[in-house]
C-alpha cells in the first residue's frame, strides 16, 4: 500500500498528513504537450507540493529537470555540428524542434505518471475527483514558454 492510501486510513494529529489529491494525467499531458518539459516538470512539482510530496520525489524532479537541459543541449549540439539540415532545425517555422520537445515532454508525463501512479489512482478514488488544473497548468505553460525563450536569449537556437 502506498504512503498515501496508508494515511487515509491510519488517523493522525500531524498536520503534514497528504490531503489533496494530483492533477489528472490527462492535464499532465496537456501541460507537457503545449507548454513543453520544462512547464510539464513545474506542473508536476506544484501537483507534488499539493500534497506534501515533493520533498520525497525531489530526486525525480532535478532528474527530470536535468534531462530537459541535456535535451537542450543535445539539440545546441547537433544545431552547431551540421545537423540542422538533416533534421530541419534551422527552418523558418522549426517544426522539428518543436516535435522533439513536445514527444520529449509527453515522455516524461509516462516517467512521472509510473514514478507517481499510486498518488494517481488515489485521486481516482477520491469521491471529490481531481481539482481543476486550468489555472495551475496555464501558469506552468506561461513559465515553461518564459524559460523556453530565456534558453534561446542565453544560447541562441536552443529555445524550442
Amino acid at each position: 500500500m502506498s504512503d498515501q492510501l496508508e494515511a487515509l486510513l491510519q488517523p493522525s494529529l500531524n498536520k503534514r498528513t497528504p490531503t489533496g489529491t494530483l492533477y489528472s494525467a490527462g492535464s499532465h499531458v496537456i501541460v507537457g504537450f503545449f507548454g513543453g518539459p520544462l512547464a510539464m516538470v513545474l506542473f508536476s512539482m506544484w501537483g507534488a507540493h499539493k500534497i506534501h510530496q515533493l520533498g520525497n520525489k525531489l530526486y525525480l524532479y532535478l532528474g527530470c529537470l536535468a534531462l530537459a537541459l541535456i535535451t537542450y543541449g543535445v539539440l545546441f549540439w547537433l544545431l552547431m555540428h551540421g545537423w540542422p539540415e538533416i533534421l530541419n532545425l534551422r527552418s523558418s517555422s522549426g517544426k522539428s524542434a518543436d516535435l522533439i520537445s513536445t514527444l520529449f515532454a509527453v515522455g516524461l508525463c509516462g516517467l512521472m505518471y509510473l514514478a507517481l501512479k499510486d498518488y494517481f489512482r488515489v485521486g481516482e478514488l477520491v469521491a471529490d475527483g481531481a481539482p481543476s488544473p486550468w489555472v495551475a497548468g496555464a501558469c506552468a505553460v506561461f513559465f515553461g514558454y518564459v524559460l523556453n525563450k530565456a534558453l534561446f536569449i542565453i544560447i541562441p537556437g536552443v529555445g524550442l
